[in-house]
């Protein structure tokens, strides 16, 4: 059975242990985990997990109600890779952004120098994003301490590509638009 729910407290540390065997050690730790992570299991074991953010600038006059939301880790373990489970996990996340009333989400991808594989292009694109630009070396600038699993360096010096889709919201008001006249 597949389920997907917001994380419970002992799900942290398997979070974290996830992260670390894709990422590299210490990639996050246990104080990152928070309400915004949604959590993937298969038959009871946790296999992946997605967390989102939201950037909202109200107070910018150029951008006043813009809402921009991010999927920022998406993890499968490596033995469920393949099985339209990182389509299911891109796909709730980007149905809880859309529930924000966001304009645009974002996911930078990315593009693991030991294989020179993008694993989300293709849940990306079957969920409605695009391509948008590629960055070579992405987290050179990094200061986050851990060592890629992949580049084997600190800071991580794999690629990465933005996707983007644009989001159609619609306003919700509470009041009645039936004028009879």
């Amino acid at each position: 059975m597949i389920s997907l729910r917001p994380p419970r407290k002992r799900d942290t540390h398997r979070i974290v242990q996830l992260a670390d065997e894709v990422f590299g050690d210490g990639y996050l730790s246990d104080g990152d985990v928070n309400s915004r992570y949604i959590v993937l299991n298969v038959g009871g074991s946790l296999v992946g997990f997605v967390n989102t953010d939201i950037w909202d600038n109200e107070d910018a006059t150029d951008t006043a109600g813009f809402s921009l939301g991010l999927i920022e880790t998406v993890v499968v373990r490596s033995q469920y890779r393949g099985s339209g489970l990182g389509n299911l996990l891109i796909a709730s996340a980007t149905a809880s952004l859309i529930l924000e009333d966001v304009n645009l989400i974002e996911c930078y991808a990315t593009t693991w120098s030991d294989s020179g594989i993008c694993y989300l292009k293709g849940s990306l694109e079957r969920n409605g994003f695009t391509e948008d630009e590629h960055y070579p070396h992405m987290w050179e600038d990094d200061v986050q301490d851990y060592t890629c699993r992949a580049c084997k360096t600190q800071p991580c010096m794999c690629d990465a590509t933005l996707y983007r889709r644009e989001v159609n919201t619609i306003r919700r008001t509470n009041s009645c638009q039936n004028d009879v006249t």
